[in-house]
């Protein structure tokens, strides 16, 4: 399965810009979901922007739906091996993030997925 993850920005995106280190130790409001190969996965508590189930990576660099679709931002920082995992992990994991993100919409506590690195 191939996700839209080299999607270039086009028209109309938007790219959020984090402090150095935000991706370290993640965003206030955030669930920390996973962190391996220096990708930081973290899915928020609240989101206006996008209503699909989604989660963000490395400090909102990139936000990305449970299907793998790049909603906004940017993959252009991560190696081709970093991509080939983060594929891999949205494949494996696909079912645990829509629950994460259902039961962010009902307002129980979310489970982080790992792994951790």
């Amino acid at each position: 399965m191939t996700h839209d993850l080299e999607r270039p920005l086009s028209d109309g995106d938007v790219l959020s810009v984090f402090p150095r280190g935000v991706a370290d130790y993640g965003i206030r409001g955030e669930l920390s979901m996973a962190r391996f190969s220096g990708i930081q996965v973290d899915m928020p508590y609240k989101e206006s922007r996008h209503r699909l189930p989604h989660f963000h990576i490395n400090g909102h660099v990139a936000s990305i739906a449970w299907d793998g679709t790049l909603l906004d931002g940017s993959l252009k920082g991560l190696t081709r091996s970093q991509k080939r995992q983060l594929d891999k992990w949205i494949s494996d994991h696909k079912q645990d993030i829509r629950e994460n993100w259902d039961r962010r919409q009902r307002g129980i506590e979310m489970i982080p997925i790992g792994p951790w690195e």
